[in-house]
């Protein structure tokens, strides 16, 4: 155990180095969420959003932002990430190799997750730091565990949804098909409109419940926990991707 161990660290430093070398993908997952972040907060100033009880919209959009980079970090990037692997033949060398093929999908999710940790930390240092965002301690233990779980279902996710991409190329088109509306309905980028249908099909998926979880903390008075609704949206999608994903691993992982 601890030499497997020893090894699962050293090819998460190795995924952690491929993925900082690779400008592109640390922009998407790092960058655009801070420039998001920076640019909303400049245009909104100290604007407040009366239809949340008077909430500011900084701190409707921090958490919404963070929101955002673990979708791009977890989800995106993961399938994306593996999808290359997969088209490039690494995936089928790594058959002949020594390393079990755990270890090398471990790493992918632990990188996954620890830039989603840099890209919360930045988040929330421009919003506190900057735009005068309030982040309340005591609310953050469930600030952490909505953003684990909704980082772990993403994951899962992501590497379910990669067996569904045969072009690379063609993978960044099909995650936006699947993306695109569902953060505009789920509360990222703007307050979705009262209207019963969008909030239903919102509701369905884990974005809207991640979003929910991690305002709480930005939300002055009331619970200080995310409500069990959006926890137990957030672990059945969670459980749902883990099932996929250990059938896709599965099926790379069988010699060819």
């Amino acid at each position: 155990m601890a030499s497997d161990l020893r090894l699962l660290i050293h090819q998460l430093r190795c995924h952690q180095l491929t993925f900082w070398r690779n400008r592109r993908r640390a922009l998407s997952a790092l960058g655009l969420p801070v420039i998001f972040l920076v640019v909303f907060g400049a245009f909104t100033g100290r604007a407040r959003l009366h239809r949340l009880g008077g909430l500011p919209f900084i701190d409707f959009y921090v958490p919404g932002i963070i929101t955002y980079a673990a979708v791009v970090g977890c989800f995106t990037g993961t399938a994306l990430a593996l999808a290359f692997m997969r088209s490039e033949g690494i995936v089928k060398r790594l058959r002949t190799t020594p390393l079990p093929f755990w270890v090398f999908v471990a790493a992918e999710v632990g990188s996954a997750l620890t830039v989603l940790a840099v890209a919360t930390v930045v988040c929330l240092a421009v919003g506190l730091l900057f735009y005068g965002a309030s982040l309340r301690p005591a609310a953050l233990p469930g600030f952490l565990c909505a953003l684990a779980l909704g980082g772990c279902g993403l994951t899962a996710l992501g590497i379910a949804l990669s067996a569904a991409i045969n072009r690379p190329e063609a993978g960044a088109q099909l995650v936006m098909v699947v993306l695109l509306p569902l953060l505009f309905i789920s509360n990222v980028f703007f307050p979705v409109p009262n209207d019963k249908t969008v909030k239903t099909i919102g509701e369905a998926f884990p974005i809207w419940h991640l979003e929910a979880g991690l305002r709480i903390a930005f939300t002055q008075g009331g619970r200080t926990f995310p409500a069990l609704g959006d926890l137990a949206n957030l672990l059945v999608w969670a459980l749902a991707g883990t099932a996929v994903a250990v059938r896709v691993v599965r099926r790379l992982a069988e010699p060819a």
